[in-house]
Formats: C-alpha cells, structure tokens, sequence
C-alpha cells in the first residue's frame, strides 16, 4: 500500500487532483457570473459542471499513465528513472496551484468585501421586492363569478357576465392588481376554502356574491372579503330595476374601490371611467357572445358570432359587441379554430375592431385585438395603458415577432402573474420558455396545464412541441398523432405531422396526413419529385396569395429552385 502511495506521489496524482479541483472551482464561479450577465440558458451551469466532473478522472488517469517530457507527452512506463522529470513537473503543479490559490482567495475576498455591501444590497433589495409584493398583492383582488340564484339555468350567462363587467372596471384602477377572468372563473361551483382560492390565485382579496332575477325587477348581493383573515371588508345588498343594470354594475365596482382605498391604502387616484348605459336586450345578447367566444371552439364560436351580430343589430353603437365580433372573427380563421380564408377572417375582423375603436376610443380590448389582427405594437402599448390588468394584452405582444427572448418572457410572465391558471397563457409560457433553453421550467408549467385540462388540445400541443424541441422527435409525434385524432379538420397541423414523418423516414404515412390537409403538393416534394412539386405550388399558390402556409410552401419552392430573391 505504502509502494502505491508513493508511486502515486511520484507521478504527482495528488497534486494533479488538488489543482483541478481548485482550477474546476474557479471556473464554476466565473461562470456563476457569467451565465447571467450574458442570459445564457439555465442549464449553462449544470453543463459546465458536468463536463468538470467528467474530465476529472481523465486528468488523474493521464496523470498516472503519462509524463510530460522534453519531448512531449510519453507513458510513463516508456520514461526511464534517468530520463524522468516528474520531480520538476511536481514543482510546476506547485505553481500552478499556488496561482490558482491566489485567484480563489481573491475570489472569495472579493465576493466577502466588494459585495459584502452587495450582499447587503442583495438582502434589501429583497427585503424592498417582498415589501413591494406584499403591497401589490395586499391591493390585489379576484372577482369570482356570481352564483346564479335565478330559478332559470339559462340566466347564468348574465350572472358571469355581471361579474366580468365589475372586473373589467376594477382593473382600471391604478396599483390594484386584478385576476383575470378565466383564472377566476376556474373556481365556479367550487367547494375550496376562500383562503386556499386565494392562495393559488395569488390575492388577497376575494369579492364573491349572487344574482336573483325575477322579472323586471334584479337583487344583487355582493361581499369583499379579506382572504387571509375571512374579514367582510364590505358587502350590500341592490334591489333595483333590471333597467338600471349598468349604474348598478358601476355602484358595486366604485364601492369595492372606496373600500380599498381606505382599508388598503391605495391612495387618492382611484377614479374609473363609468359603464356607459346599453339597451339591456343588447347587452344579453353580448353576454351570451362572450359565454361562447371563451369555448374556442368552431360551433361554439358560430354561435357567438351570431350573438355578437344580434347585439349590434339592436344596438348598432355597442363597441364592446363590435369588439367581440373581430375578436370571433379572427378565430374563425382556417389558422384559428375555424375555416374562414384567412383573408377574410382578417378583413372582416379587422372592420369590425375598427369600427369598435370609432365607437370608443378608450377600449382596452378593442386596441388588443386590433393588435392580434394587425401585429402592431401600438395597439398593445395603448390596451395595456389603458388596462394594466389584461392579460392578453400582454400575452399577444409577447409573441411578436419583433420581441427578443427576454423581453418575451417578460411579457409573458406579467400575463401568466394576471391569469395563473389560464391553459392559453401557461401555454404561450412553456413554448416560450421552451425557445429560451429554460426547459425544465416549461415542463413544470406543462404539468399545471396537464392538471387544469388533462385532455385538452393545448396540453396535447403543448407536449408536441416541447418534446419536438427536445430532440424527442418520436415522443412529438405520437402526441402529434393524438391531437389530431381529436382534431382531424386541422390541415396545418397534418401538413406539419407529415413534414415530421418524412424526416424520420416514414414515407407512407406521411403522404397519409399530406392528402389528409389542404396541401396535396408537399405529396410530391416528399416522394423526391422536387420539379412537380416546384410546378404544382407556382400554381396554387400565387405570391400575392394570402395563405400563409402556401406563401411558406411558395418561399421553399422557390428555394429549391434557386430563386433567393422570391
């Protein structure tokens, strides 16, 4: 044992390990700088790590097996005692590590003095961050869907709606962090405790009531309550007309304020822009639009395209009907939910969010879908200035083009902090991360999406992708498989299945889901029939056409072609 030792001593194992672990040392802390300032993706560390922790029995390994020679790198069985320089090697590796040493200390000097007061800055600054989470999420409030006491089932579209009118004038106060809808109405007709509501929506305030209608006459009952502490911080009850709907609406939402900016300091600036009054027969028939627009789904969105058109047909100058219609419009698109051309999704959807902003020059909703209709960044700037608390806002501007990744992510966090358990947002959110290299934390909001809508299309698509970015090119495809077994009508999903399956050599059934879309010419790009295909697509789809999935088959053509320019 003690020959070993001292063989090991001769060869300078020991020293080798002691200077690559300090050398490997160093490096992961350079590198614990260095990842953030240059936004490099979370798994930068752990990789450097990895590849320290590998090379580690490599070094003892040619340190044992070679010596560094005059001449070179030798093994060491082939150095003789006379020729061996593994005495001065040693004292080499002496001061390397002493080097190293010197670095590590100033290192860890540095870290102890420089940023002692960083680290105290470090502590206030999170001292001020929970101190300033603590303010914004005390004047933070969720507006659950009032219960529908009516003996009529069908009234509870106008219970949902009755709430959503009280948010959207709620989320116009300054400071007052508003839950969004979707993530509030999640818990309709749930049994959870208010505090464990609260909890997973991150507020601390719930206001929660119900809705008696009989007739023309209307009693509605509302209470804030203070989740924490189930403290009544107000509540009333309206007996009024149906008639008086609106002011009623705007009585709640201004009494709601008045008590929150007493009890929780919202300070002086609280005034909203009041409801303006509507034929009540048009507002049911908005209600009943925006019950089915939330389904995104092709039925459901024909029906409130239909409702959208009834209320502005009884109430031609209602901007939030007008609104509501674009905003159908464009999901009915052939790359939405629907089959309308794209063109004329767009084009109508576009006139109708117009006319909405004409009507009403101050609504938020409105500027956010003309937004998703056009791309325009304006439009988003306007909606969220307007309203700090609308989530889509903030979402569809997240996925402009024009967005660096950091500032994509910024944007989509702030919708995700509004709309938690949305499976719209944490989908944008998992893709997004999924483009940044933050992987592990996309699979995290994947599996929320998974618990909120086992099923559900996004979940589905939301694997595909992750899994497709990932390499797992066989795990994307089965779940690809799976989506469009629920979805068969979604031609852009089977053009995309069959480009997958052609690359992973599947043949077959490519050309399957290519005859199963709308873009029959991909048959022939797949089957290496590359001057057909050129011929076939220069047909179909002129430069001028506005489908974008045939402009993106023109654009491949042409490349194939050598045509760069088109």
């Amino acid at each position: 044992m003690s020959n070993l030792i001292s063989e090991l001593k001769r060869r300078n194992v020991f020293k080798v390990a002691v200077g690559y672990s300090i050398l490997g040392w160093v490096v992961l802390q350079v590198a614990d700088v260095v990842v953030p300032v240059l936004e490099l993706p979370e798994w930068t560390l752990k990789f450097v790590l990895f590849v320290g922790l590998l090379g580690f029995p490599f070094a003892l390994f040619f340190a044992w097996a070679y010596e560094l020679t005059p001449d070179g790198l030798k093994r060491d069985d082939e150095v003789s005692t006379e020729e061996s320089i593994t005495s001065e090697t040693g004292k080499k590796i002496n001061y390397a590590i002493t080097a190293l040493l010197v670095v590590a200390i100033g290192f860890l000097l540095w870290e102890r003095q420089t940023p002692d007061n960083g680290t105290n800055d470090t502590v206030v600054a999170q001292q001020e961050l929970d101190a300033a989470t603590a303010s914004e999420t005390t004047t933070s409030i969720a507006v659950m869907p009032f219960v529908n006491m009516s003996a009529d089932p069908d009234q509870e579209y106008f219970s949902d709606g009755i709430s959503e009118e009280i948010l959207n004038v709620l989320a116009q106060v300054p400071k007052l962090h508003v839950t969004s809808r979707s993530s509030a109405f999640t818990f309709k007709n749930s049994n959870l405790k208010l505090s464990e509501i609260a909890k997973q929506l991150q507020v601390s305030n719930i206001l929660e009531g119900s809705i008696r209608k009989s007739g023309n006459r209307i009693r509605i009952t509302a209470q804030l309550i203070e989740a924490e502490t189930d403290k009544h911080l107000w509540s009333e009850t309206f007996d009024r007309e149906l008639d008086d709907i609106f002011a009623i609406q705007d009585e709640i939402s201004h009494a709601i304020v008045l008590a929150l900016k007493d009890k929780l300091n919202l300070g002086k600036n609280y005034d909203v822009r009041a409801t303006t009054s509507i034929n009540l027969e048009a507002h049911n028939e908005y209600l009943r639009g925006r019950h089915f627009l939330d389904k995104r789904e092709k039925e459901s969105l024909t029906k409130a395209l239909s409702y959208f058109e009834n209320s502005i047909g009884i109430e031609p100058l209602y901007a939030s009907a007008w609104a509501g219609k674009a905003w159908t419009l464009f999901y009915l698109s052939e790359y939405q939910y629907g089959d309308l051309p794209i063109k004329v999704a767009n084009d109508r959807a576009l006139f109708a969010v117009n006319k909405a902003i004409e009507l009403d020059d101050q609504h938020p909703e409105a500027y956010a879908i003309r937004g998703l209709i056009t791309g325009e960044a304006s439009d988003y700037d306007k909606s969220i200035e307007l309203n700090p608390n609308l989530a889509v806002a903030y979402m569809w501007s997240a996925l402009r083009n024009d967005k660096t990744i950091s500032q994509s992510i910024e944007l989509i966090e702030k919708a995700y902090e509004l709309d938690p358990l949305s499976t719209v947002v944490a989908s944008n959110y998992a893709t997004t991360l999924s483009a940044a290299g933050e992987i592990q934390k996309a699979w995290q909001i994947l599996n929320q999406i998974e618990s909120l809508d086992p099923d559900g299309a996004l979940t589905i698509s939301t694997k595909y992708y992750l899994y497709s970015r990932a390499g797992e090119f066989g795990k994307s495809v089965y779940y690809r498989r799976v989506f469009l077994e629920k979805y068969p009508d979604d031609a852009l999903e089977q053009a995309r299945l069959a480009n997958r399956l052609n690359a992973l050599g599947l043949l077959d059934e490519a050309i399957y889901h290519v005859e199963k879309s709308n873009y029959v010419p991909l048959k022939y790009l797949i089957q290496n029939n590359v001057e057909y295909f050129i011929t076939q697509v220069r047909q179909q789809y002129p430069m001028a056409d506005d489908d974008v999935a045939g402009l993106l088959m023109r654009g491949r053509a042409e490349l194939l072609d050598g045509n760069l320019e088109q």
